[in-house]
């Protein structure tokens, strides 16, 4: 079977501009389940095999990653989250340490959420016992943007999941892992977390 990779962006602006952007940015739950419907419609389409679905994410792509195998796990064979938000009321927290962050946070994400209970539900280091999914969680110590007690705060909380997990702690790394050892790092655990639990593609030499 040939290898298929869903990309689905939060705000999406080649296909509607700003105010797609806006309504993305307005409900992070509705950005989840639009990832969720396309993996489906993968599947049923019988583009994916089943069996053989890893979400990979970076930044909000890790939140997703991290949210979506919590709440669907049946979707996915493994996940991947790379310097990825945990706790969305560390995060708001973080946000409003910055100059105009308490506009951020309200814009980025507060809006986008109910209330306390709603923010909590949707936050993977309050869930860690319901993840069953293998994970990759992987994060840079000097990661200004999603801050690095993210990490963390998740691999502490973990301890309660029954989940196979990997945590790679990538020394000076900052958001982008932008440096070429950061990279290699990176990509060396992505490789073997994916051969360990998708197997080896048929189209593979």
């Amino acid at each position: 079977m040939q290898k298929f990779y869903l990309s689905l962006k939060r705000g999406a602006t080649l296909v509607a501009g700003c105010q797609n952007q806006q309504a993305g940015r307005k409900n992070w739950e509705v950005m989840q389940e639009d990832v969720e419907d396309g993996t489906r419609w993968l599947i049923e389409k019988g583009y994916a095999d089943p069996s053989r679905v890893c979400i990979v994410g970076w930044s909000y792509g890790g939140y997703a990653a991290l949210i979506g195998s919590i709440k669907n796990p049946e979707l996915y064979s493994c996940a991947v989250s790379i310097a990825g938000v945990t706790d969305l009321n560390d995060m708001v927290d973080d946000l409003k340490k910055n100059r105009f962050g308490k506009f951020t946070a309200r814009d980025f994400m507060l809006r986008g959420f109910e209330g306390g209970d709603n923010i909590k539900e949707n936050s993977p280091v309050k869930r860690p016992d319901e993840l069953k999914t293998p994970l990759l969680l992987v994060h840079g110590t000097k990661d200004i943007q999603v801050q690095f007690d993210q990490f963390k705060r998740m691999k502490s909380a973990l301890k309660k999941s029954p989940a196979k997990k990997k945590l790679v702690e990538i020394k000076d790394g900052d958001h982008s892992l932008a440096t070429s050892e950061h990279r290699k790092m990176l990509f060396e655990a992505m490789d073997k977390h994916l051969r360990t639990y998708l197997g080896e593609s048929a189209a593979a030499p």
